[in-house]
């Protein structure tokens, strides 16, 4: 359920950022799979330093890009999001 409204505020809020918490892996895992059926991957940057994520997503056909970021927290991981 979380996965969907998830996917809801990214694709369709009014909001060009927002950051979830308290996330599973895999939550997470399931988020991406999904936008990578929607989007296609322009970029990937891992930052393993303080294990972070970053994708940049593109939907050529609907002008939109998203940048997703992933960060793990002990058990527990955030997942941002901003559109452009």
């Amino acid at each position: 359920m979380i996965v969907n409204k998830i996917l809801e505020q990214i694709l369709y809020s009014t909001k060009d950022e927002e950051v979830f918490r308290d996330l599973t892996q895999e939550q997470v895992t399931e988020i991406i799979n999904l936008l990578l059926k929607m989007f296609e991957l322009e970029t990937l940057k891992i930052d393993s330093d303080v294990k972070k994520l970053f994708y940049r997503l593109k939907d050529n056909n609907r002008g939109i890009e998203i940048i997703i970021g992933i960060m793990q927290v002990r058990d527990k991981f955030y997942f941002m999001y901003s559109r452009g």
